[in-house]
């Protein structure tokens, strides 16, 4: 595992990630469209590659389609739960 520090907009981050196995993808799980959109622009210029769901739905869909090492899932999604979202994706991974 390396520590690698990432400087975007003047800020710092610390990101974890596994260069080996190429861990670098990333999935937002949230129903506010412009907040998913402000974290994959923000996940993007740090070099991960990163996708948004907007439900429930959405987000078992990408689960299936492909893995991704880090999930950021609002727990209040609307009208789904985001707790069983998190059941159903660690099942899927």
């Amino acid at each position: 595992m390396e520590l690698s520090s990432l400087a975007a907009d003047g800020q710092q981050a610390i990101s974890y990630f596994d260069e080996a196995a190429g861990r670098d993808r990333i999935l937002v799980v949230d129903d506010d469209a412009q907040l998913c959109q402000m974290f994959l622009d923000y996940f993007t210029r740090c070099g991960y590659e990163a996708s948004a769901a907007l439900d429930a739905a959405e987000a078992l869909a990408a689960a299936q389609e492909r893995s991704a090492e880090i999930v950021i899932l609002d727990v209040m999604l609307g009208n789904d739960d985001g707790l069983e979202v998190l059941e159903k994706l660690k099942k899927a991974y």
